[in-house]
């Protein structure tokens, strides 16, 4: 079930992020789905917002189901990457969680050990800054 197609879920969700700005979640990885979103677990929180998407707030990365090869080469570069960052059963901290602009997942800043995820994915040049505004990024050009 989609957190957004349950109303009463959405709301309970969407007032724990209201009062939450300040505080941070502790989650449990359960799998790395690309380059900047993972899905992950909570122990505080009830089925099925316990079970969520999380995207790495402030970049962009390549899409695993690209416009071209070349994007799609360097979507699974991304994701292996963000795969040998954290490990299923990793604890991360979700800091300043709010709605994506699409309403099915969160975006957040991601750390795991202290290390900020996003930025560890534009240190090692599988990700450039991006918030939502403008033009993405053309992972095609050469």
């Amino acid at each position: 079930m989609k957190i957004h197609s349950n109303p009463i879920l959405l709301v309970a969700f969407l007032s724990l992020l209201a009062t939450s700005t300040a505080q941070a979640f502790t989650v449990e990885v359960r799998r790395v789905h690309d380059g900047d979103t993972i899905q992950v677990l909570s122990d505080t929180l009830p089925m099925p917002l316990a079970n969520m998407a999380v995207r790495l707030r402030g970049i962009d990365t390549p899409e695993l189901a690209g416009k071209c090869p070349a994007e799609k080469a360097k979507a699974k570069l991304a994701t292996a990457y963000l795969k040998g960052l954290v490990k299923q059963g990793d604890v991360l901290t979700l800091n300043n969680p709010k709605w994506d602009k699409y309403g099915g997942r969160i975006d957040a800043d991601v750390t795991w050990r202290d290390v900020d995820l996003a930025q560890a994915m534009i240190s090692a040049g599988y990700a450039v800054p991006y918030f939502g505004k403008g033009a993405k990024n053309d992972w095609c050009a050469p």
